[in-house]
Parts: structure tokens; C-alpha cells; sequence
């Protein structure tokens, strides 16, 4: 794996993939459900990636200094 991206690299990492998802359903002929899958699925992957690179999803702390009562269960904004 390369190596682990920084709070800040995640951040931004996150902003792009928020606004590519966001144009991508937009501009999708997806029904509402099957948008809901699409993101809950992208919700998932952003989670695992997050937390690849030693970081809670949901306060976007070092998982060593995470205080989430459920690690890495955050939500999109």
C-alpha cells in the first residue's frame, strides 16, 4: 500500500469525490432507490479508505485518538 495519507490529503480527497458523486447523480437517470444504494456504496468504500490510511471516517481523527462511540459510522453532509 502506498503510504498513508495525511487529515488534510483525506479531506480534499473527500471534497472531490463528494462533488464528482454529486454531478455523477445529477446527471444520472437513476431511480431514488437506486441512488440510495450508489451512495451508501460509495458511503462504504470512503470508510474502508479512510480507515486504510489510519483515520475515523466520522471525526476524521488518527483511529488511536478517535472517541466515536462507533468508529468510522459517520454520514455525508
Amino acid at each position: 500500500m502506498a503510504s498513508r495519507k495525511t487529515s488534510e490529503e483525506l479531506r480534499e480527497i473527500y471534497r472531490r469525490s463528494l462533488e464528482n458523486m454529486r454531478d455523477w447523480l445529477r446527471d444520472s437517470s437513476l431511480r431514488a432507490d437506486e441512488r440510495a444504494g450508489v451512495v451508501d456504496a460509495w458511503q462504504e468504500d470512503l470508510r474502508a479508505f479512510f480507515r486504510d490510511h489510519g483515520h475515523c471516517f466520522s471525526c476524521e481523527r488518527p483511529l488511536d485518538h478517535c472517541t466515536c462511540s462507533e468508529p468510522l459510522e459517520g454520514s455525508v453532509h
